[in-house]
C-alpha cells in the first residue's frame, strides 16, 4: 500500500511538473566577496590579551566587490516549488590589510589583495509566492564548485625619516607565483546559498548569501586562522520561458 501510495506521488509531481513551463534566466551582478574565520578548538583557552589579538588579526581582513555571472534552469515541481539549478562563474576573495608603526618614524604598510575564480553548479529548493504581477522566491540549497584561477596583488610600503620604499607583487605577471599559489589551497568548494529573488514579467533581482563548508587552506590542523568563503550576492537577470 505504502509503494502505491509513493508512486501515485511521483507520478502526480512529474506530471505537474510536465504541464509547468521551464525558464531560463541569465543573470550578472556583484559578488561581495570576504572570508570568515571560526574561532580555534583551543580559544576558550587563550587569555583576554590573546582573545584581542586574535580578534584585532581576523579584523584585518576585509570584504571586496567582485563579480558574478551564470544562467540558471527553473523547474517547477508544483504550484508553489520548483527546483533551480544551472551554472554560474563567481569571483570570491578579501582584502588583507596590515599597518605597522613603531611610534619612531617607521612605518609598514602591508595590502594583499585576493581574487578567486570559481565555477559552480547550485542545486536550490524554491518556494514562489505571487504579489501582484510579480513572483516572489525564497530559495536555498547546496552548491559545489572548484577554484579554476586566482590572482593576488600584493602591496608593500616601508617609510622611515622621510624616505618611502614600495613594492609590488602580482600573479598577473608572475605565473610561477600563481602555480605555487594554486597548489598550495584546496580548489574544491562546497557550500550552500539562500535568497530571495523577485520577478517582475521577465525581469529578475535576486539577493543572495553564499557560505562554504570547505576551507581554501590546504592544511587546517591546529591553525589559528582558518579562512571561509562567504558571500553576498546581488543578481539582476532576464527570464526566458521555454517550450
Amino acid at each position: 500500500m505504502k509503494i502505491k501510495l509513493l508512486a501515485i506521488s511521483l507520478f502526480t509531481l512529474v506530471q505537474s511538473s510536465s504541464n509547468a513551463q521551464i525558464s531560463l534566466r541569465p543573470y550578472v551582478g556583484v559578488n561581495y566577496s570576504g572570508f570568515y574565520f571560526p574561532k580555534p578548538d583551543f580559544y576558550n583557552e587563550y587569555s583576554s590579551e590573546m582573545k584581542t589579538q586574535w580578534q584585532d588579526e581576523k579584523d584585518k581582513f576585509n570584504y571586496r566587490p567582485l563579480l558574478n555571472a551564470g544562467f540558471h534552469v527553473d523547474i517547477p515541481v508544483s504550484d508553489y516549488f520548483s527546483m533551480e539549478t544551472g551554472l554560474r562563474f563567481i569571483q570570491k576573495g578579501g582584502v588583507y590589510k596590515d599597518l605597522e608603526d613603531d611610534g619612531f618614524g617607521y612605518m609598514l604598510k602591508f595590502e594583499n589583495r585576493m581574487r578567486y575564480d570559481v565555477i559552480e553548479v547550485p542545486i536550490l529548493l524554491n518556494y514562489n509566492m505571487e504579489i501582484g504581477d510579480a513572483i516572489l522566491t525564497i530559495s536555498g540549497g547546496p552548491t559545489v564548485g572548484g577554484i579554476v584561477n586566482l590572482r593576488q596583488k600584493i602591496a608593500i610600503t616601508e617609510s622611515f625619516d622621510g624616505e618611502t620604499y614600495s613594492e609590488t607583487f602580482d600573479t598577473k605577471e608572475d605565473a610561477e607565483l600563481k602555480n605555487d599559489l594554486l597548489s598550495e589551497i584546496n580548489r574544491f568548494d562546497l557550500g550552500a546559498n539562500l535568497g530571495v529573488r523577485l520577478d517582475y514579467y521577465n525581469f529578475s533581482f535576486g539577493l543572495n548569501y553564499g557560505s562554504s563548508f570547505l576551507s581554501i587552506a590546504e592544511d587546517t590542523e591546529d591553525e589559528e586562522f582558518v579562512p571561509y568563503f562567504q558571500n553576498y550576492q546581488f543578481t539582476v537577470g532576464y527570464k526566458f520561458e521555454l517550450d
